[in-house]
């Protein structure tokens, strides 16, 4: 069955023992209305579809070709409970929500469940419900694919399930806890701020990461004054980097350690009728190097052209 384009909303075809296959149009956002429908066999989701809602497909026992779209982003309970001739299915990164029961009762052996996802519901894959023992049993060499502190990761390890993992991408809101108290001000060389703490964000009690293990950190336009880059590298069972800024403060050449710093300029000059324009020296002897004019400091003249004047030299 092929559903008008014009379709903004299934109608409800629950029971339908004679429907086999049917085509969703492009619009639809949401689907249910599908549970006991026995001979339904294939359906086509479309891309725009964000919601499979509770029990959909519940108890479709002859589903089997289901393609879930790029874009869905929830799957609510029992979606697709006791839907036993569905053997594999792939959820997409942008699933965030898979409810109590979606996949319980179906012929899924082995599942991955991307790192999108913040919510498992109870009983949600790897179990059916026993009618002899009359509570939801464990599939038998049942096994799910989970990303490291993730919701997937802490449903397999609480429940027991079998699961391996895979690389996790660093989240992007990673937490990284630097030392603030750390100077930040220019010096001529790198400046590396401590890294205290880095915590993964993506389930609750945060998980604090191990450097060396979980993490690296390196640096980047961390030398002159401006926005420096701290860079934590994924590591072991973690991928990708995620970036820290920081701001790399102007040193103040006559403030507080101004007895670091000297400079030099001629006590008289020619009168000539001109302005007088003598040169500058400024030294930073903490660093013990030359500053360079236009780009360290720059020099402005002030009374410097009448004759036994005092003029004025301004460096900043």
């Amino acid at each position: 069955m092929t559903l008008s384009k014009n379709l903004k909303e299934v109608p409800d075809f629950s029971g339908c023992s004679a429907l086999k296959s049917i085509t969703i149009p492009q619009g639809v956002t949401k689907i249910y209305g599908f549970s006991g429908c026995t001979s339904l066999s294939k359906i086509n989701i479309p891309s725009g579809v964000i919601e499979i809602r509770s029990s959909a497909f519940k108890d479709c026992l002859n589903l089997s070709g289901v393609t879930l779209p790029s874009g869905l982003e929830v799957i609510e309970g029992s979606a697709f409970e006791n839907c036993s001739n569905i053997k594999s299915i792939t959820i997409p990164d942008s699933v965030i929500l898979i409810g109590s029961k979606a996949f319980a009762g179906t012929g899924i052996t082995q599942i991955t469940v991307p790192q999108s996802v913040k919510t498992v519901g109870e009983n949600a894959f790897g179990t059916y419900y026993s009618n002899v023992q009359q509570q939801y049993m464990p599939v038998s060499g049942f096994k799910a694919k989970v990303a490291i502190n993730t919701a997937a990761y802490k449903h397999v390890t609480d429940n027991n399930i079998a699961y391996e993992l895979y690389t996790k991408k660093l989240p992007e809101k990673l937490r990284v806890e630097t030392d603030w108290s750390y100077s930040t001000t220019y010096t001529g060389k790198a400046i590396k701020v401590p890294v205290n703490i880095v915590t993964d964000p993506d389930v609750y009690p945060y998980p604090v990461l191990t450097a060396g293990k979980d993490y690296t950190v390196s640096y980047k336009n961390n030398i002159n004054a401006g926005t420096g880059t701290i860079v934590i590298t994924g590591k072991g069972n973690y991928k990708g980097t995620v970036e820290k800024t920081f701001t790399i403060y102007q040193k103040d050449i006559w403030g507080s350690n101004s007895k670091s710093n000297t400079f030099t300029v001629p006590e008289k000059v020619v009168y000539t009728g001109k302005a007088l324009k003598p040169s500058v020296t400024v030294k930073d002897t903490e660093r013990k190097v030359t500053l360079k004019k236009g780009t360290d400091y720059t020099v402005s003249y002030k009374n410097n052209k009448k004759l036994g004047s005092y003029a004025t030299v301004t460096i900043k």
